[in-house]
């Protein structure tokens, strides 16, 4: 005996219990006398699928790590099989599932079998005159009843003896044994870390799409920085705006054997003593990283390849070659190119290529593929918008989802390179407000909230180291700024309104998190996947090969894209991302 027969037992009698019931309540004659009993039948009722849901949620996880095929897992919920449940490995799956729970699961399983047998032996018609129920009864009783298109037939009318006193106590049972049990489901899921199926060619692929993005975020850095090696001014500011790039996630095949080009959207804009003539401003445009000459390996990459290998070039191509007007030049100095591009009414496309030169072609085009504008800089950060007098809105749901969508996907695509030298949270975030949008009658929703983020390039360049951060910090913020972008406020202000102290440690900010994430549970008012995924996050949840995680842990890697980011482009609309 594997001890969790009790599992099979219940999974049998509960729905039969709710059907003689039910049949009961269709067949009443006396209805004045029923009518007092009414709510409490329902309320028995409701606690009984209570009972039988926890149990399948828990039973269905476990099964999943056995070599029973889901037609199997489903066959026994519908109808289950008490032979399965003798099969150690069955046994072990669910022990191992529920983890020091499991005596606690069975304890509260033993109690609500109890209440299930004193039930069965008050509904007359089913039984006839016992005494007791015990568990090989409810077994027996259940294989013997005739069922007839999959549902339960009494050929006899049920009648129900418990008196409404009786069946309160009854419910007030099984709802102690329905609140240990959602603890458990609870507490077991949120330490359950799913493991990531290897053999997925979905998941694989995404993991090495958002590697692709990350190598060429790192080649675009260091080819920006050589291209700012000028002392006309201190330092230089590139504004990189946040994309989930959907084409690339979803898989989608180019029409080509050779890679597509990762186009990144940037901002060139100037610090303080660096305005135009006309005040501080950005030119912004689209960067097409074409696949690297030498194959940089992202280890390579990791380890500041700057530092190591040839330096990536800059390459600025024109659209069509009919409008071309000048050839292409080597420059030295992407600070002039840009001020002299914009004075000239010019129009560039950018391309960042392996060939080794830093190279521009400048175009009188007026159609170009590759927007170019240039806005005033008046950017927020999303912190400020969290904490704006009066509160913000929420967003629509769909923007929401967007937005946390892009930002998941962009802490994958940046940790471990130079744009993201801490982990990515609202004080990071930049938007650009309505308001200091030139042209309103051409801006869409969905590009109304797309973020950036910011880099500083100094003068004299130097080697950048980049900041190895623990992955529990960065996941733990990006739980964070998940809370924050469906409620459109600041942990901050969750932590001031319930009376949580909030320092800038990791522990604090943790145990403020955990609390919002269950005070999100308990008001049901998230959606289950993403709380699913903001709990990840916060409770790291994610398959490692080590205790101490990396970034370089590709198991790591796949883990979050299958069980964070892949949910999250699951429920995004395309046209919002």
């Amino acid at each position: 005996m594997s001890g969790v027969e009790v599992v099979g037992i219940l999974l049998g009698a509960i729905p039969l219990v709710v059907s003689a019931i039910k049949s009961y309540k269709t067949t009443k004659q006396r209805r004045k006398w029923f009518t007092k009993k009414d709510l409490y039948i329902d309320r028995l009722i409701q606690s009984l699928n209570e009972q039988i849901y926890f149990i399948k949620a828990d039973v269905q996880i476990a099964l999943r790590s056995t070599d029973l095929g889901q037609g199997k897992i489903t066959a026994f919920l519908t109808d289950p099989d008490l032979d399965l449940l003798r099969n150690q490995e069955v046994a072990d799956a669910i022990r191992d599932h529920l983890g020091e729970g499991f005596q606690l699961y069975l304890d509260a399983l033993t109690r609500c079998q109890d209440t299930i047998c004193n039930i069965v032996k008050n509904l007359n018609g089913l039984v006839s005159g016992a005494k007791s129920i015990e568990s090989a009864d409810l077994a027996a009783i259940v294989r013997e009843t005739p069922k007839k298109n999959g549902d339960f037939e009494f050929p006899k009318k049920i009648k129900f003896s418990l008196q409404k006193e009786d069946i309160e106590a009854e419910i007030a049972g099984l709802e102690a044994s329905a609140k240990i049990l959602g603890r458990i489901n609870k507490q077991s899921t949120q330490r359950d870390t799913i493991a990531v199926q290897s053999s997925s060619r979905k998941i694989t692929k995404l993991a090495s799409t958002v590697a692709l993005v990350r190598n060429s975020a790192h080649r675009l850095y260091t080819a920006l920085s050589r291209g700012y090696n000028h002392t006309c001014h201190d330092q230089h500011e590139v504004q990189l705006f946040m994309q989930v790039r959907s084409d690339l996630l979803d898989g989608r095949k180019s029409k080509t054997l050779k890679k597509a080009p990762v186009a990144f959207e940037v901002a060139f804009c100037f610090t303080e003593g660096m305005a135009w003539d006309q005040g501080t401003g950005s030119y912004k445009t689209k960067i097409q990283v074409t696949e690297s000459y030498d194959d940089i390996d992202e280890a390579d990459i990791c380890a500041d390849s700057c530092m190591h290998k040839s330096p990536p070039v800059v390459t600025f191509n024109l659209p069509d070659p009919a409008d071309t007007t000048t050839s292409s030049v080597n420059i030295h100095n992407l600070c002039s190119l840009v001020q002299s591009t914009h004075a000239n009414g010019e129009s560039v496309e950018i391309c960042l290529s392996g060939s080794g030169n830093l190279c521009s072609t400048k175009s009188l085009a007026r159609n170009s593929a590759v927007p170019q504008t240039r806005e005033t800089i008046c950017p927020v950060t999303l912190a400020s918008l969290l904490t704006a007098d009066p509160n913000p809105s929420p967003l629509p749901l769909n923007h929401r989802i967007a937005l946390s969508c892009n930002i998941a996907s962009t802490v994958l695509q940046l940790h471990s390179t130079p744009w993201m030298t801490l982990p990515l949270a609202s004080s990071s975030i930049f938007f650009v407000p309505d308001g200091c949008t030139k042209d309103h009658k051409t801006a869409t929703q969905r590009n109304k909230y797309i973020p950036f983020i910011k880099a500083k390039f100094q003068s004299q360049p130097r080697a950048r180291t980049v900041s190895h951060y623990d992955p529990r910090e960065s996941m733990l913020e990006l739980g964070i700024l998940l809370l924050e972008l469906w409620y459109s406020y600041s942990i901050e202000a969750f932590a001031a309104e319930h009376g949580f102290g909030l320092a800038q440690s990791f522990e604090s900010r943790y145990a403020v998190a955990r609390k919002w994430a269950l005070h999100s549970e308990e008001e049901g008012d998230l959606m289950p996947f993403y709380l699913e995924a903001a709990t990840r996050c916060i409770e790291f949840t994610f398959t490692t090969l080590s205790a101490r995680p990396v970034w370089e842990d590709l198991t790591f890697q796949k883990s979050v894209c299958q069980d964070l980011l892949r949910p999250l482009l699951d429920h995004c609309p395309a046209k919002y991302r």
